[in-house]
């Protein structure tokens, strides 16, 4: 039973690791911008982009309200399909996987 879980667990790292990667992309872009531009520490500024601390100001709404643009499900064009739970779909289409 235990292989069986290391083995959906890398599946699921193996599926996932561009989404990953963006995620990673996003931060360090985040870090770098609170560095560069609100002069921060590099410590405070990767607090910032992971949304540890608030740095209030005009940049952190800015970041904040694209973050949530970006990782809504609402306004992300695909998404898992209900019936079989593992496959990405559009939304609008009707159970037909997306190659």
């Amino acid at each position: 039973m235990r292989r069986f879980i290391w083995i959906r667990i890398a599946l699921f790292l193996r599926q996932s690791r561009w989404g990953f990667a963006l995620l990673a992309l996003w931060f360090v872009l985040g870090t770098i911008i609170f560095y560069r531009f609100e002069h921060l520490s590099l410590s405070e500024a990767f607090l910032n982009a992971v949304y540890l601390r608030v740095q209030p100001g005009s940049l952190w709404v800015l970041y904040s309200f694209w973050a949530s643009v970006f990782c809504s499900e609402s306004s992300f064009p695909f998404s898992f399909c209900k019936r079989c739970n593992v496959t990405i779909h559009r939304r609008d289409a009707a159970c037909s996987p997306v190659r």
